[in-house]
């Protein structure tokens, strides 16, 4: 009895272990589930505005910037206007303000520190030259030795900040004061002008020039950054001047004409109010007020359908021409022969391309600033080189370009001139901002100011302008050229060279633009944000946040709210594989994804589609065994395609590959790029063996330059998933080889020769300038659609098949390639012909000629009979940079067993080597576009596979 009742206590204590044991098994399964959940199915609502969300946190959760004083969300790590990392703004603050309290306080004789000094980084130079003209007694008397040691520490801190962040620091420099008359006038809030020439005169009456420490700093900021403000005005006549911003008054309404079909009204807004409020309430009311100017898709929207090889050119015509309640219209942008669903895909694909064109230093419009972080400025020389007829008009069509992205709420990928967003908003300009669009100036300028003896310099009243590589005088002021400048009018002439880089030699060409994009986006809308922010809310945030991406991404499974185990481990690899990333690798995958490469000011969870309704990022598992291994991405619906990888490392592999693409095919598998090869002796694709050391080694390139040539710099593209089409790019092939080759290998390609017949010393430019004069004099002609067409170009078959049929003609080889070439052209054979078995041997090749970039070729495959089928083409380019572009084939004749890029862009330059092989001719056609920018000429050789 004892015996059966204990072993039946021992069974109900295991059962009941067991029990809670189950119990405890069951909750974590459940806790991992909704943890898992919580990836997936945390959701906003779906139909939605950006001014609808709401955020989760209160303004005092908000972290504020040491340096900017921005507020950001609490989980940011990142500064979202300076990127300045969280908590590292003390450095910058809070440590030395202890610093300084310490200082001033073991020196009963220093004045203590206004507020605003907090935020100056010292004038250490300054000190310095006070302490030579006075004496170390004055540095004892006026400034404690702690005090200069803390102004060293702060001149330290200010030259480590980055030009974003010191523009950021100085976002609240200026402040709107509201005066009597219901208008508003321009204050410092650091120092005002009104008490300047009382303290001067202070200064000057201090007895052995003995300053306070407060009044020495306020006297050396004054000298530097608080310059005179000035801002652009319109004048009797129309034309933008600068005025100085204390006699300026200012209208802080915001006034808006609703346009429609029918006619006009008048809204006036008082944004004093708003103006002060946090960023994130700012850019509700922002978006809420730009969703009002938009007209309704029913009544009336407008398409553009433009090519993409006339880009520019299309768009430009098809804007300007519409009429300014069109421009508040919904848009919807079609590439021609590209037929694409344009659910914001297609027109973030057209901005992105279109502002790389416009801002294009080569194009003409605008110029990259000198300095670290590059930025973009009007190009002074636009009238002579796009024309005085059409330059301004092109700066027109800029501003509605720029007002059409913000009203769209698209991102620029585009960063404008501190003083550009300065001009834009009506905010004061000053002497200081000059180092933001030209450092090299700046500093010459700072140089002029401080030095003494000036007179060595030789300065006069001229400014000079380069175009094309001339240089171009301007007089600053009427008879500028025979005015010195001395010591005692030194600031006439910096306040005259200032004056002239930031508004002067500018001045029509900003006219144009602010009139155009004030046409798109009332003035007053935009004077809602300060200059930093405005660029926030232009370009979006620089650097993204993994846990912001994670928490704003809905994925969708096989099988619909069902995920497998597989899945689920698929999402968690998928993040780990993000966070592993280098942050532009995260920004490359963004940009395949969504077709943007920022994230807007409101994080992830503000990405939107062309409606401007939110749609969150996402992904979709396309099952274990699909088509593609490849990732793909619809960027008109924000939205990546995965297969469901068996292993993080698999999806890694390619993931990764995402970092070579190239933007935009509204849905297709992009561009995908690997290295040739894990072997850098040999490696095979299809029919071609190339053996790098090999051919190194008969270029007479050193070792070192094998790894180089052919591993890092050469790229392989693949543009088919199966691999079998495929193209290969060695930039700057021919210049590795011709920078190490021996006079007796470059004997051999019968370059001129002197009055004795001895070889002439070959240069770079030798080669090009031989093998263009040998260009026929004539176009040729070829059948298009049963009639004879001028060619696009010159073009010259050569090599020893006799002759060529294409295009309905029939061509006669020239057996001798054109002189400059030739050495050029035994390189390119040895590079891929296996001498063992000949399996690949160049025997021809056709040379084109193009002017510049008026003359092209257009989409074909080099696949004629005459040709070994899926024999490899190789070309070198000489000259000119130009697209070389491949496009998909969509005949019955391309094969259907393998899917293929849609579009794939490579830059071709000077002395770039080209290999296109495998199917490539199958399931592609290539072409070269016009450049209606590139003025150059370019030569291009194709070594081709004859039977």
């Amino acid at each position: 009895m004892t015996a059966g009742l204990a072993v039946l206590v021992a069974m109900s204590v295991l059962l009941f272990v067991g029990a809670i044991v189950m119990l405890l098994f069951f909750c974590r399964r459940i806790q991992v589930q909704r943890e898992r959940e919580s990836l997936v199915f945390t959701q906003e609502p779906a139909d939605v505005y950006r001014e609808e969300l709401n955020d989760s946190f209160t303004e005092q959760a908000l972290w504020r910037c040491g340096v900017c004083k921005f507020l950001n969300h609490p989980e940011r790590k990142l500064c979202d206007l300076c990127q300045t990392l969280k908590g590292a703004e003390r450095d910058v603050a809070g440590n030395n303000n202890r610093s300084r309290r310490r200082s001033l306080t073991q020196h009963s004789n220093s004045s203590s520190l206004s507020s605003s000094s907090t935020h100056r980084m010292g004038r250490i130079g300054e000190m310095e030259a006070f302490a030579s003209a006075h004496g170390d007694d004055a540095i004892g008397g006026s400034f404690s030795r702690q005090s200069f040691e803390y102004l060293k520490k702060k001149k330290k801190l200010k030259s480590k900040m980055s030009k974003l962040q010191l523009a950021a620091s100085r976002r609240q420099e200026w402040k709107r004061m509201p005066t009597t008359d219901g208008l508003h006038r321009w204050v410092r809030q650091q120092s005002t002008r009104g008490h300047s020439r009382a303290q001067r005169t202070s200064m000057e009456n201090d007895p052995g020039g003995r300053l306070s420490l407060n009044r020495y700093l306020d006297a050396t900021d004054r000298d530097s950054n608080l310059s005179v403000g000035y801002i652009r005005v319109r004048d009797s006549i129309g034309r933008l001047v600068l005025n100085e911003s204390d006699v300026v008054a200012t209208d802080f309404h915001y006034r808006i004409n609703i346009l429609d079909g029918k006619g006009s009204s008048e809204l006036i807004m008082n944004l004093e109010r708003v103006h002060n409020l946090p960023f994130p309430d700012k850019i509700r009311w922002f978006s809420t007020e730009i969703h009002r100017l938009w007209l309704p898709w029913e009544s009336g929207h407008a398409e553009l359908v433009v090519r993409r090889d006339h880009l520019l050119q299309d768009s430009f015509e098809r804007v300007t021409a519409m009429k300014p309640f069109q421009l508040r219209q919904r848009w919807r942008v079609v590439f021609d022969g590209e037929p694409a669903l344009d659910a914001g895909g297609v027109m973030r694909e057209w901005f992105t391309l279109l502002f790389a064109e416009l801002f294009d230093p080569t194009f003409g419009l605008f110029v990259s600033t000198v300095g670290d972080e590059r930025s973009y400025w009007i190009n002074a020389s636009s009238d002579l080189l796009i024309g005085e007829d059409d330059h301004l008009a092109y700066f027109g069509f800029a501003g509605r370009l720029v007002g059409k992205a913000i009203l769209e709420e698209h991102l620029m990928p585009v960063h404008l001139a501190l003083p550009f967003l300065k001009h834009i908003l009506g905010v004061p300009i000053s002497f200081s901002d000059l180092q933001f669009l030209d450092d090299e100036i700046y500093n010459s300028a700072l140089m002029v100011k401080k030095i003494d003896d000036i007179e060595p310099l030789c300065l006069d009243f001229t400014a000079t302008r380069v175009v094309d590589g001339k240089a171009d005088v301007v007089e600053l002021v009427e008879g500028g050229v025979n005015i010195d400048v001395t010591r005692e009018n030194r600031s006439r002439y910096l306040d005259a060279l200032f004056k002239y880089h930031v508004l002067g030699s500018i001045s029509a060409q900003l006219l144009s633009f602010l009139t155009a994009l004030y046409d798109v986006v009332p003035e007053g809308l935009l004077k809602l944000f300060d200059y930093q922010e405005l660029e926030l809310l232009m370009c979006g945030v620089p650097s993204i946040d993994v846990e912001d991406w994670k928490k704003h991404t809905d994925f969708k499974f096989f099988t619909h709210n069902f995920p497998t185990e597989l899945e689920l481990r698929n999402i968690e690899w998928l993040w780990e594989v993000v966070e592993e990333m280098r942050n532009e690798d995260r920004v490359r995958l963004l940009q395949f994804a969504t077709g943007t490469s920022r994230v807007p000011a409101q994080g992830f969870k503000g990405l939107i589609s062309s409606d401007g309704r939110v749609r969150r990022f996402n992904v979709a598992f396309a099952g274990t065994n699909p088509s593609f291994l490849f990732p793909k991405a619809h960027t008109c619906f924000n939205r990546l395609d995965l297969p469901i990888y068996k292993s993080k490392e698999v999806m890694a592999e390619y993931v990764n590959l995402i970092r070579h693409q190239s933007s935009g095919d509204n849905g297709s598998t992009k561009r995908l790029k690997t290295s040739p090869s894990p072997d850098p002796e040999e490696f095979s694709l299809n029919n071609v063996v190339f053996n790098a050391k090999k051919a190194a080694a008969i270029a007479h390139l050193p070792e070192a330059n094998i790894s180089k040539l052919f591993e890092e710099d050469a790229t392989i593209s693949y543009l088919t998933t199966d691999r079998k089409s495929w193209v290969y790019h060695v930039p700057r092939w021919y210049r590795h080889i011709f920078e190490h080759a021996t006079p007796e290998d470059l004997n051999s390609a019968a370059f001129d020769e002197d009055e004795d017949g001895e070889k002439l010393p070959v240069l770079w430019s030798t080669i090009f300038k031989q093998a263009w004069e040998t260009h026929p004099k004539e176009h040729d002609t070829i059948m298009m659609f049963g009639k004879p067409t001028k060619l696009p170009r010159f073009q010259q078959l050569c090599g020893e098949m006799g002759s060529y049929r294409y295009s309905g003609k029939t061509y006669e080889a020239q057996k001798e390639y054109p002189r400059g070439l030739r050495h050029a052209i035994e390189h390119m054979k040895r590079i891929v012909e296996d001498p063992a078995t000949l399996r690949t041997r160049l025997t021809g090749g056709l040379v084109n000629w193009y002017e510049n970039g008026d003359h092209y070729i257009g989409p074909h495959a080099d696949d004629e009979r005459d040709m070994i089928a899926c024999s490899p083409i190789v070309a070198l380019s000489l000259g000119a940079t130009r697209r070389f572009v491949f496009t998909k084939k969509t005949s019955k004749s391309a094969p259907k067993d393998s899917e293929a890029v849609a579009r794939m862009e490579l830059q071709i330059g000077d002395g770039d080597l080209m290999i296109m092989g495998g199917t490539t001719q199958k399931t592609h056609k290539h072409a070269v576009p016009k450049m209606a920018r590139c003025r150059e000429p370019r030569i291009s050789v194709t070594m081709r596979c004859f039977h």
